[in-house]
């Protein structure tokens, strides 16, 4: 598996897409793919290392000679500066400054970013969960409820497990570890997302003190079975609005290149749902919107291949056949309807963001007994969304042109490279030329990828 990457902006957020290559399959090597890759990988940059904060002297001169040491005024001294930082730490330990302050957290995350530098992952992997674990004991003390100091507030302290978590994940995946990464980084998302609808529920007079809180179809649900509702606050999701999100597209990513395509699918339907609680822009609800559209298709392809399967093994797998094929086609629906009500927002979208209205999108997925789930979720747009609109109309066009339907694929996949010209959205005009050009040359031959059976 290869994993394409190019980057757009969308609003305040920085996205990268990643898209699925197989060589058996055109599809997945274009830009249908089954995630946004994890941007966080790369884009979390251990972050304002102490950037504010006071130590004493002898902490401070330690400090200094490990930050000359592994900048290039030292040669780039890993080893040493190493050394420096440990010695530091120590200092701070002595100093009993304490162990999930931004001061001792800093110093260790040099610490580790010099491990990873010099391949002692282990280590670094080490010292990341000891500051882990400094964060969650914060969590559970009383220490947390209390709001003296903002930044070692209840959301901060959150903020900064999730950062570490996202850390801890990236070293486990290099050790090819996935499933304990996809354990941290679901625990560390778990802590925040839950934080905030708690939130908004004791603002609303509900107190979910100890109970477990599941989100399931476009429902907050208590305990399993009580559904809740939770008003849209943004406030309620600050400090780590970004992190999380972005730590949410790199656990799809996750789950997509393991083959965990089912648990990627209920995670972006979730973070649909979550998004839409969040209040983040509009235009990253629709692009979130045609990923889970992506999962969705790529699902229907891996059904197909089980189906042509039984196919080769007729009468004996009859059964089996037909309910591959039924499921199939509830997965290419409902991926068909992501994209469409992605694209439904395109003749209207201009007009009313000009009057700051509200719009509508339904969020598509598949529920426990593989039926078409729909919902509709609310939002205020306040950002263009041309590139979510050229990416569905791109995807609609190229399942048009895989059923053998060409008038309606031209149509669509010229309407793609008007939208992208727009926006000068290179790789999309790239891919939508090719399919152009496919389109062209398979007029007489028919599809030949996933369609709908009859």
């Amino acid at each position: 598996m290869v994993l394409w990457r190019h980057s757009r902006r969308l609003a305040s957020f920085k996205r990268l897409y990643s898209y699925h290559y197989r060589k058996e399959n055109v599809w997945q090597s274009r830009l249908f793919m089954a995630t946004i890759a994890s941007l966080v990988a790369g884009s979390v940059s251990w972050y304002y290392f102490w950037p504010h904060h006071t130590f004493s002297a002898p902490v401070a001169k330690t400090l200094r000679k490990g930050l000359r040491a592994e900048s290039d005024k030292g040669d780039f001294d890993y080893n040493s500066a190493l050394e420096s930082y440990r010695i530091g730490l120590r200092q701070a330990k002595e100093e009993n400054i304490p162990e999930w302050s931004n001061e001792y957290t800093g110093i260790q995350l040099k610490i580790a970013q010099m491990m990873e530098y010099l391949h002692d992952y282990g280590s670094a992997l080490l010292m990341y969960k000891q500051i882990n674990s400094a964060y969650l004991a914060f969590l559970k003390s009383d220490q947390a409820e209390d709001n003296t100091y903002p930044e070692l507030s209840k959301p901060y302290i959150l903020l900064k497990n999730l950062r570490v978590s996202v850390k801890i994940a990236r070293v486990l995946e290099l050790s090819n570890q996935t499933e304990n990464a996809l354990k941290v980084l679901k625990h560390a998302m778990l802590l925040c997302s839950n934080y905030a609808i708690a939130k908004s529920a004791k603002e609303q007079g509900q107190d979910l003190k100890g109970v477990k809180l599941v989100i399931e179809n476009n429902r907050v649900l208590v305990n399993g079975n009580k559904e809740i509702k939770v008003e849209r606050n943004r406030e309620n999701w600050s400090p780590f609005t970004f992190e999380f999100f972005n730590a949410s597209d790199y656990y799809v990513s996750l789950c997509t290149a393991s083959g965990k395509l089912d648990e990627a699918i209920k995670e972006r339907q979730r973070i649909l749902l979550l998004m839409v609680l969040a209040q983040v822009p509009g235009g990253d609800i629709l692009l979130s919107q045609y990923n889970l559209g992506s999962l969705l298709y790529m699902k229907a392809e891996q059904l197909e291949s089980l189906e042509l399967k039984y196919r080769n093994d007729l009468p004996r797998q009859q059964e089996e056949l037909q309910r591959t094929m039924t499921t199939k086609n509830d997965y290419l629906s409902a991926a068909t309807e992501c994209f469409e009500t992605v694209r439904e927002l395109a003749t209207s979208l201009d007009e009313k963001q000009k009057k700051g209205s509200t719009n509508a999108i339904r969020t598509s997925g598949i529920n426990e007994n593989n039926s078409i789930k729909s919902k509709v979720l609310w939002y205020q747009v306040d950002q263009t969304t041309d590139d979510s609109i050229a990416l569905s109309t791109y995807a609609l066009g190229v399942i048009k042109l895989h059923r053998g339907m060409y008038k309606e694929a031209e149509d669509l996949l010229k309407e793609t490279l008007r939208r992208a010209s727009r926006t000068n959205y290179t790789e999309l005009i790239q891919e939508t030329k090719r399919e152009l050009g496919k389109l062209d040359r398979e007029r007489k031959h028919g599809p030949k990828l996933l369609s709908v059976s009859k």
